[in-house]
């Protein structure tokens, strides 16, 4: 009689394996308790000599070393353990390494419920607990040791702990009490092994019980074969045969559990957790809005600032982007080669801005505590709240932010009143009037106290605030004092992108498709002479991430170039045609072909799909120029969204007084419908939206003159004074903010009043035409700049991170982590991954899962079910396979 009621026997049984077992005995003597659980070592006559003193050797009070003197097959020497046991036993192969607190997890698992009869942990190789590929041997991930893997598994375990078909006897936990009621394994029929387990379990199921799997612990298996390979197969399909026969119900219950793969999300999760367990720290960046180009409202200067960031720190750090995308928060985990998508539901944007939230706090909370962020760099929380600064700061996380605009002194966020003029200092009375008429708030409310008590409380809560200009500083530091003396200014980076067109020739067949379906947005000549071409091409029924896109150009005199394109995310044909695979079907591009043949254009769109050329066979026309704009003109170009806050209504007024000796370039969306009537006018051209590598291929085929940068507020760096400047291009801006501030440090252009009439800038522009000597002059001072580049501002902010997290380790701990809630952030943004949030895609896949199982019924033992099963031995999926058989 087991006296002490929680103590176990670990039986392993040992056939040769010399270097095996020693893992394994050392392994269990550093995580076992062996003053209370013993191990049972049956040697079932080993003919390695080595084995039996080595493990004579390992006797002692609670390790009992049996020997067979002769051999008896597997199945009996593992009876023969459990018979020798009081108590509840672990089958353990020698050929395993156990980890830290594997007894008492696996145990706690099985006394969960009185029907669990078996546990099986986890394991890189025991088919329906392999992690993580099911039913694979899969090896133990790089750069991890067993018991860190392990680690790993017990603290993002979702703790589902799921039903299983049968157990694995690799490790499996059996109840003292089934083993009395059900029996041993049936060592006459499965002597040698394989199917034992299964016949055993299949017993255990009928008597009332269950088998469950314990995925919060990891026991790595070897997975070594003891018979040749014919040998084993042989005695696999013998005992098989016997299984189907004996358990049909069964046998057809595990069949379908193997096809459908229920726990699959336990495996996601792990994996998620396992390409973020790299030892590098962590780091969060929230934001409102995010930089992918399938998400919602995604251009803009604090956007391309943490694109930038991301792109060069992901090799130091694990970085992590946080931003609303419209109603979800989407996280996405960047490491030096993975990219891991999550999204949280947290609701559309309230009307007004919330200062706190229930909703958002919860997700930040587990967001920073379930990947360990070491440091939280925030840089809007415009349609969020403010909950980021407080949960950080109880956490003991350092937080620094980045102001891009003046939202936190202001709602109206750029500091521009009712009359659109920049309004620094604020006045209580006249900030409730400004607000009422620019962001709707009541007359009634004095809402501008609490709004900067509230933002200055969490921006004190920073380490450091950082400012993109000095400008962008003294304005904020004037309003909060406060913050003065944790202030400080890193400028942004930018970088020259060369991106002048090559033509190829493509070598094959363009075969024309009903599958190909294209469409261009624009054509060149169609906005006064721009060669640019927009819109979109995909390839139906596909994966389009992996298609290659191609622009094909009949010149006027009938020579044809073909030209690669870039790709960018479509998501609005995607919820046009309801097809995810075509979101990388955007196309995008500016070129410039040397020897070209000005004058109409003939164009059409090739897709390149595993090897082959496609096409529709529509043709686009066009107007080709090699040169924009009139000769003998000056080129002056407007870059950038054109809207009231970056001077479009001067731009209209400009535009409406002559147009004698320059051509006027209009690059970037337009934000103002004014500027819509002036398409059809002489001498002006629109490129419409951009994207933003193309602008300087779009500045250098137009020959820009002069920039005018015209912002009616302070702008706090200005992403397009650099681009023009990369270019070699002198701007005239407004004396304003950091337009003003650039301009006058380096004399690289012209600065003129922030509220200059049109015919004064008009004025200074005719002056710049007939002085080349003066414009020269700017653009030597342009050429002697030394634009900070991408790369120079990365590793200023790196040295930045380094100190922080220097000066404030964050000491991280699992405690109250809901991984589950995680997770289902994992498959709402992830359609393959099954869980809470992709229930409807599971139900469907049930649903023909039922559909071919029963099938199945009516072709289990025909030659049929034979072929495919034997088919789906080569590593060919079983279920795909039958399906095609069933359709024959």
């Amino acid at each position: 009689m087991n006296k002490n009621k929680n103590a176990i026997d670990i039986v392993v049984p040992v056939y040769n394996g010399y270097e095996d077992i020693q893992l394994c005995m050392d392994s269990v003597r550093r995580h076992t308790d062996l003053g209370k659980h013993r191990v049972l070592l049956i040697n079932d006559c080993s003919p390695d000599e080595r084995i039996r003193p080595w493990l004579d050797a390992q006797a002692g009070e609670h390790v009992i070393v049996l020997h067979n003197e002769k051999n008896q097959g597997f199945s009996a020497n593992v009876n023969k353990g459990m018979l020798y046991s009081d108590r509840d036993v672990i089958l353990l192969n020698a050929d395993t390494i156990v980890t830290k607190g594997w007894v008492e997890k696996i145990q706690a698992c099985a006394y969960l419920s009185r029907r669990n009869a078996t546990v099986t942990p986890l394991s890189n190789s025991a088919t329906l607990c392999s992690v993580p590929v099911f039913c694979r041997d899969n090896p133990v991930p790089e750069n991890v040791t067993v018991d860190e893997y392990a680690a790993l598994i017990e603290r993002c375990s979702l703790r589902r702990y799921p039903r299983i078909t049968v157990a694995v006897g690799f490790c499996m936990y059996i109840k003292r009490q089934v083993i009395e009621e059900v029996g041993l394994f049936d060592a006459e029929t499965f002597g040698r092994g394989y199917g034992e387990e299964n016949d055993f379990c299949n017993r255990c199921e009928q008597m009332g019980y269950r088998h469950v799997m314990c995925d919060d612990t990891f026991i790595y298996h070897k997975g070594t074969a003891s018979f040749d390979t014919a040998e084993k197969q042989a005695l696999c399909d013998a005992h098989n045969a016997i299984l189907e026969e004996r358990y049909p119900v069964q046998m057809r219950k595990n069949h379908l559990y193997c096809m459908e793969n229920p726990d699959q999300e336990i495996r996601d999760n792990i994996e998620m957790y396992r390409k973020l367990f790299n030892g590098h720290k962590n780091i969060l960046y929230l934001l409102h809005l995010d930089f992918q180009t399938d998400a919602f409202n995604n251009i803009g200067g604090t956007q391309l600032h943490v694109r930038d960031l991301m792109t060069a720190l992901r090799k130091e750090y694990n970085v992590f982007v946080a931003a609303r995308d419209l109603d979800c928060l989407r996280v996405t985990a960047y490491t030096e080669t993975e990219e891991i998508s999550l999204k949280f539901h947290i609701g559309e944007p309230e009307k007004f801005p919330v200062f706190y939230d229930e909703t958002l706090a919860k997700v930040f909370g587990e967001v920073l505590r379930a990947f360990s962020i070491d440091l939280v760099h925030v840089h809007h929380t415009q349609d969020l709240s403010l909950d980021i600064y407080e949960t950080a700061a109880g956490l003991g996380i350092p937080v620094i932010a980045t102001l891009h605009d003046y939202y936190y002194a202001c709602p109206t966020v750029k500091l521009l009143n009712g009359e659109g003029k920049f309004c620094p200092n604020q006045d209580e009375k006249n900030c409730t009037g400004c607000l009422h008429q620019t962001c709707g708030f009541a007359a009634q409310i004095s809402y501008m106290e609490k709004w900067q008590r509230e933002n200055e409380r969490a921006l004190n809560l920073c380490e450091r605030i950082i400012f993109p200009s000095e400008s962008a500083k003294s304005v904020v530091t004037a309003i909060f004092p406060s913050l003065m003396g944790k202030s400080l200014v890193i400028s942004h980076g930018s970088d020259f992108i060369k991106n002048e067109k090559s033509t190829l020739v493509l070598h094959g067949e363009i075969e024309k498709s009903k599958r190909v379906k294209t469409h261009l947005d624009q054509v060149p000549g169609t906005k006064r002479g721009f060669n640019y071409v927009t819109g979109w091409a995909y390839f139906d029924s596909a994966d389009n991430k992996e298609v290659k896109l191609y622009l094909e150009v009949a010149d006027a005199s009938g020579r044809v170039f073909t030209v690669p394109l870039q790709k960018k995310a479509r998501p609005d044909v995607v919820n046009s045609t309801g097809q995810p695979g075509v979101l990388w079907c955007g196309i995008h591009t500016v070129f410039s072909i040397p020897d070209m043949a000005e004058g109409k254009c003939k164009l059409r769109l090739v897709l390149e799909h595993r090897g082959c050329y496609f096409t529709d066979g529509k043709v686009y026309g066009g107007n080709y120029r090699a040169e924009q704009g009139e000769p003998g003109r000056m080129n002056v170009a407007f870059i950038g969204g054109m809207v009231p806050a970056k001077g479009s209504r001067l731009v209209y007024e400009l535009l409406q007084k002559e147009t004698a000796e320059i051509n006027w370039f209009i690059m970037g969306a337009i934000g103002d419908d004014c500027l819509n009537r002036l398409e059809e006018r002489p001498y002006t051209y629109f490129s419409n939206v951009y994207e933003k590598d193309d602008i300087f291929e779009l500045l250098k085929s137009s020959k820009i003159d002069v920039i005018c940068i015209m912002p009616t507020w302070a702008e706090t760096f200005c992403y397009t004074v650099s681009e023009a400047w990369l270019c070699g291009i002198p701007v005239v801006g407004a004396d304003i903010g950091a337009v003003g501030e650039r301009i006058r440090e380096t004399g690289a252009g012209w600065t003129v009043d922030v509220n200059t009439k049109p015919e004064e800038l008009l004025k200074l522009l005719h002056h710049i035409r007939k002085h080349p000597e003066e414009l020269e002059e700017k653009r030597k001072n342009v050429k002697k700049l030394r634009i900070k580049h991408i790369g120079e501002m990365c590793r200023e902010y790196e040295e930045f991170y380094r100190g922080i997290l220097e000066r404030h380790p964050v000491v991280h701990t699992d405690e109250g982590i809901d991984f589950d809630f995680i997770f289902q952030g994992l498959a709402l943004a992830n359609p393959h991954v099954r869980g809470k949030g992709n229930v409807a895609s599971l139900n469907m896949l049930r649903e023909e899962n039922k559909r071919l199982t029963a099938s199945m019924e009516m072709l289990k033992g025909t030659t049929s079910y034979k072929i495919a099963r034997k088919i789906s031995d080569a590593d060919i999926p079983f279920k795909e396979t039958l399906k095609k058989i069933i359709k024959r």
